[in-house]
C-alpha cells in the first residue's frame, strides 16, 4: 500500500454500490465515458470465499470475454469484461475490471433484471409478491410454460451451447444471470456476466481452438466431472432453478416435478453427450473446510442429480 500512495492521486470516481459484493457503477458524468461497473478487489473472507481479485482472475475474465464474442445464439448476451489493471509484478498481483453495462450484441435500450431479483422480496413493499410472479401476471402467461420455457430453457440452451462450442463453463447461476426484457416486458434474452470460470481443454482441443485462459480443465486440481456437477448440478439447478420452481409453486400451484422434467428433457436435447462428462449418481460441492492453500475442494455431496 505505501508504494501504491507514493504515485499522484487521480480524480475520483463516484460509484454506487450493487448486490453484487465487490462490484460498484460508475455514477455517470459528462463525457463520451459509456456506463460501466467496475469489479474491485476485496481481500476479505465473505462466505466461503476470499473475494480478492488477482491477475489470474483478471485475465481469466478479460480472455473469456473476447472468447465469447466469437458466440452467437440469440437468447445468448454478455456483460463484457473489457478491461483488466494491475498493481505488482507478480502472480499474486491485484487490481481491478472494467465491466460494459449494456449487454452484447447490442440491440438498444432493455430493460435487465439481476435474476435473483426474479424471487426476492422487496424491502421497501414486502406484501408484493416476487418479480417473476408480477412478470407472469401481467402477462397473462401460464406459469409452468412462463418459467420453464423464458426462463431455464434459453439458460439451459445458452449454457449447453457455450459448453459444446467454446468449451467455457458459464457459471450461470442466479447472481451471474440477468434477465432481458422487451418493450412489453417479454422475456428477450438471458445476458450473463462474470467470466472467471472453468474451460474444457478437451473440447478446445476438438475444435481447434486456442487455450489463451488461466483456468483451464485440471490446472484448478479438480476433475472434469466435479467442474460439470459443481456449474450445473448446484449453480443453475440447485441455487437456481429449484428457488424459480418454488415460487411457482407457492403462487401458482405448478407441479415442480413436471417442470424438472421439461429442464432434464432440453438438457439431453442440447447436450446429447452428458453424461460422459458428470457423475452418474451423484453430485459435487465445495467443502466445508478449505485446504492447505486455503482453497475450497470440492466432495461427494451424496445427492442425486435432480435437473439432469
Amino acid at each position: 500500500m505505501a508504494e501504491l500512495h507514493a504515485f499522484p492521486r487521480g480524480e475520483s470516481i463516484q460509484v454506487a454500490a450493487t448486490a453484487s459484493t465487490r462490484t460498484v457503477f460508475a455514477i455517470p458524468r459528462a463525457g463520451d465515458v459509456p456506463p460501466h461497473f467496475i469489479k474491485l478487489h476485496l481481500p476479505r473472507n465473505i462466505s466461503r470465499f476470499n473475494r480478492r481479485l488477482r491477475r489470474k482472475n483478471i485475465c481469466n475474465s478479460v480472455a473469456v470475454t473476447r472468447d465469447l464474442a466469437h458466440f452467437q445464439f440469440d437468447k445468448f448476451a454478455y456483460l463484457p469484461d473489457v478491461l483488466g489493471f494491475t498493481f505488482g509484478e507478480e502472480d499474486i498481483a491485484w487490481g481491478f475490471l472494467v465491466r460494459e453495462a449494456a449487454p452484447r450484441p447490442f440491440r438498444g435500450t432493455a430493460r435487465l433484471i439481476p435474476c435473483f431479483a426474479l424471487y426476492g422480496r422487496d424491502l421497501r413493499n414486502p406484501a408484493d409478491p416476487p418479480i417473476l410472479v408480477q412478470l407472469i401476471e401481467r402477462l397473462g402467461a401460464d406459469p409452468e410454460s412462463f418459467v420453464t420455457e423464458q426462463i431455464m430453457v434459453p439458460i439451459v440452451e445458452c449454457w449447453a451451447r457455450v459448453v459444446r462450442e467454446r468449451g467455457i463453463l458459464l457459471e450461470s447461476h442466479v447472481q451471474n444471470t440477468l434477465l432481458e426484457l422487451d418493450e412489453d416486458f417479454r422475456p428477450a434474452r438471458i445476458v450473463h456476466r462474470d467470466f472467471d470460470v472453468w474451460v474444457d481443454p478437451e473440447i478446445r482441443k476438438r475444435a481447434g481452438l486456442d487455450s489463451p485462459f488461466w483456468r483451464v480443465g485440471l490446472d484448478s486440481g479438480r476433475s472434469t466431472e466435479q467442474h460439470y456437477s459443481l456449474v450445473y448440478d448446484h449453480f443453475i439447478g440447485r441455487e437456481f432453478f429449484a428457488y424459480l420452481a418454488a415460487v411457482v409453486r407457492r403462487y401458482c400451484s405448478v407441479d415442480e416435478a413436471s417442470i424438472r422434467r421439461r429442464v432434464k428433457e432440453v438438457l439431453h436435447r442440447s447436450f446429447p453427450e452428458y453424461e460422459s462428462v458428470f457423475p452418474r449418481h451423484t453430485t459435487f460441492y465445495f467443502s466445508n473446510e478449505p485446504d492447505r492453500e486455503g482453497e475450497m475442494t470440492l466432495v461427494d455431496a451424496h445427492q442425486q442429480p435432480e435437473w439432469r
